[in-house]
This record gives structure tokens, sequence and C-alpha cells, in this order.
């Protein structure tokens, strides 16, 4: 006698900016994509203090095309409710080099570093 659980899948799309075009950028820096949290987004209802007993997953989709090629490449990440940090932002990745011709740097040790950043208001 086998048991079974039957689990229920529900499938959401974040709005990154699709319908305005925003979620298309060029890839030459680094970009961060957001998504504003409203009251008919499926988050809306999480708090720092309920976070851990959801069971959710977010799954950041990024495709591209290579130009020169026509290649298609596809990167995934995935965050569950144990990764997802309340109040923190990305650190800034990009800086100007002010001892060498002013250039643009990007420092891609920091691509994974948060920093508190506080709450909305």
């Amino acid at each position: 006698n086998e048991e079974t659980q039957d689990c229920t899948l529900e499938q959401f799309d974040l709005d990154v900016g699709y319908d305005t075009g925003k979620d298309r950028v060029i890839l030459l820096t680094p970009v961060v994509a957001s998504h504003l949290i409203t009251e008919d987004c499926p988050l809306y209802s999480i708090t720092e203090d309920n976070l851990l007993q959801q069971d959710l997953e977010i799954v950041v989709v990024l495709e591209a095309i290579v130009e020169s090629t026509g290649l298609t490449l596809q990167a995934l990440w995935s965050y569950t409710e144990r990764e997802i940090m309340m109040d923190y932002c990305f650190n800034p990745m990009i800086y100007r080099n002010d001892y060498k011709d002013r250039m643009w740097v990007v420092d891609y040790a920091m691509l994974s570093s948060v920093i508190p950043c506080g709450s909305p208001k």
C-alpha cells in the first residue's frame, strides 16, 4: 500500500518591467532588476517574522542572445525562504577609479555582497 501526497504548485510572474520594456538591458555592467511589492503581489503578506514559515522559491531567469553567433544563453538562480534577506540591498559593484584615468571599474568580487538598507518608508 503506497502512500501518496498531493502538492499544490502556485506560480506567479513578478513584474520587473516586461510590459514597458525595462526588462531588456545591455549587460555591459551589472544591472539590478527590482520588483515593487504591492497589495496585489503574492509576496505582500510575507513579513520578516513569518518568512521562514513560508514554503516558497523565487526563480530568476536571465536569457540572452550572443549577437555575433545568434546562440542563446540562459542562466537560472533560485532563492528559497532561507536565502531571502529582508531589508538588505546588493552592495554597489561599480565605482570610478580615481587613480587611473577615472575609468569605471566593475568589482565582481562584490557580486553577491549585501548591505543593510533599512525598511522602505
